[in-house]
């Protein structure tokens, strides 16, 4: 019966963002999405980011991806932000719900170069520590 209460136990979809972005990383988040009806009672969903940037335009597709899910099922998307998320990793990044960030992230802007955000308050993001075993 273990199995039974596995199905109703509440979900949280999580999609990793690594490397830079581009068409690839578009298809397969869009796969992923479409594949998602598998898991049953889904209340939440994470993009853990850690990305150098990318295009623009592929990250804003990304971001209407998840956003037209969560919307569409009417759940949260969280954002992790874990070693650096810069340049057009931003964009999914801040299009979430809730954001988190590591202390000593590296965060950037779209700029023409990389401009670092010199602190997380900057924009009203709040600090996350990974937790380590031991």
């Amino acid at each position: 019966m273990s199995w039974f209460r596995s199905l109703r136990r509440p979900n949280v979809a999580v999609f990793r963002l690594q490397g830079p972005l581009d068409n690839t990383k578009v298809h397969f988040l869009h796969k992923a999405i479409e594949n998602l009806d598998w898991m049953r009672n889904v209340k939440a969903v994470a993009c853990v980011i850690e990305s150098n940037g990318g295009s623009g335009v592929q990250a804003d597709l990304m971001t209407k991806i998840l956003r037209d899910y969560c919307d569409k099922k009417a759940i949260p998307l969280y954002s992790f932000a874990e070693t650096e998320c810069l340049g057009g990793a931003m964009i999914p990044l801040l299009s979430a719900d809730k954001v988190f960030a590591q202390k000593y992230a590296i965060l950037g802007r779209l700029t023409a170069g990389t401009s670092v955000i010199s602190s997380t308050e900057t924009y009203g993001i709040k600090r996350w520590t990974a937790p380590t075993e031991g």
